[in-house]
């Protein structure tokens, strides 16, 4: 027995602008057996969590480097 794909999350490289993704996703919707393609927008909450996680790998590889630890 197989499972079964009720749907899929893409997740983009970068958040892109409305204007630009109508072309994106005019294409998923295109695509056979899609019924709906809607965009997610970003939340604050997401901005804060990529600023953090960008800061934390900034610091690792610069202690990296530097032979630095905290």
């Amino acid at each position: 027995m197989t499972d079964r794909y009720s749907g899929y999350v893409v997740v983009l490289d970068k958040d892109i602008r409305e204007d630009d993704a109508r072309h994106v996703l005019g294409i998923l919707r295109q695509l056979k057996g899609v019924q709906s393609v809607e965009p997610v927008v970003q939340s604050p909450e997401s901005i804060i969590i990529e600023r953090r996680v960008q800061r934390e790998m900034q610091e690792r590889l610069w202690n990296a480097v530097h032979g630095e630890e905290k």
